[in-house]
């Protein structure tokens, strides 16, 4: 529509550039350092972008105007506008992946578990209160690698634990946000039927036409386009550049 403009792609360049600038701060080699994983305050901003570039997609997409008036019979549609603003993002996706797509989505499984703990980190960021507790989405981070190994104590003297936002704010962990966004878009962008078998045989033919869906999909995936994974290559890349520089 004229006078629109996509925010999405500004949003995810935003989160490559967090990690950019994480692994660029490491050059004072005054951070700490694991291999191809660093501590940086910058990195921190990056868990909030990707929650605010996934949400934009959303509503750029399936939330539009077009969307409602070319799929007004789904489900969805027939609930009020004012309770589908307000719903949780996560609700949000759960809704449309079942009544409009008929695919819908598990909580239990990938990618949805790594957006519902990116939503936690971004919640608790956004709300942060500089506690030491531990917050439970830690331990899931731990197994994918995202905070530094702790710093081993003097004998006889009782690790110091620093507030949890220590153990996020690396570039690792910038990496990992960039990545659940861009799971979780390509996960959207499949929601639609691929062929008109595919669609008839969810029966989508209730709430719409096969061209709208697909004019939907393409939209979709056009934007989808600017949510780019940051690769292990593109990881090492910038930390041998790092080392030549």
């Amino acid at each position: 529509m004229p006078g629109t403009t996509s925010i999405s792609p500004f949003l995810m360049a935003q989160v490559r550039e967090a990690f950019i600038l994480g692994v660029r701060a490491l050059a004072s080699r005054t951070r700490r350092r694991a291999d191809t994983n660093g501590f940086s305050e910058r990195t921190l901003s990056a868990y909030i972008l990707a929650m605010a570039a996934i949400e934009a997609f959303v509503n750029e997409v399936y939330f539009a105007e077009p969307h409602r008036r070319m799929l007004h019979d789904a489900p969805m549609w027939q609930l009020r506008a004012d309770w589908l603003e307000k719903l949780d993002l996560r609700e949000k996706i759960l809704l449309l992946s079942h009544l409009v797509y008929e695919r819908p989505f598990s909580r239990g499984a990938q990618p949805f578990q790594r957006l519902d703990t990116l939503v936690r980190i971004r919640n608790d960021l956004v709300h942060y209160k500089m506690e030491f507790r531990e917050p439970k989405f830690l331990a899931e981070l731990r197994r994918e690698g995202i905070p530094l190994p702790p710093v081993p104590s003097p004998p006889g003297l009782e690790p110091v634990e620093g507030p949890w936002a220590q153990e996020v704010a690396t570039t690792e962990g910038a990496r990992w946000a960039n990545n659940v966004a861009v799971e979780i878009v390509d996960a959207l962008v499949a929601l639609t039927p691929d062929s008109e078998s595919a669609f008839r045989e969810r029966r989508l033919d209730r709430f719409g036409t096969y061209s709208q869906y697909t004019f939907i999909g393409e939209m979709a995936r056009m934007l989808a386009s600017n949510f780019v994974p940051i690769t292990t290559e593109d990881r090492d890349r910038a930390f041998a550049a790092l080392e030549v520089s």
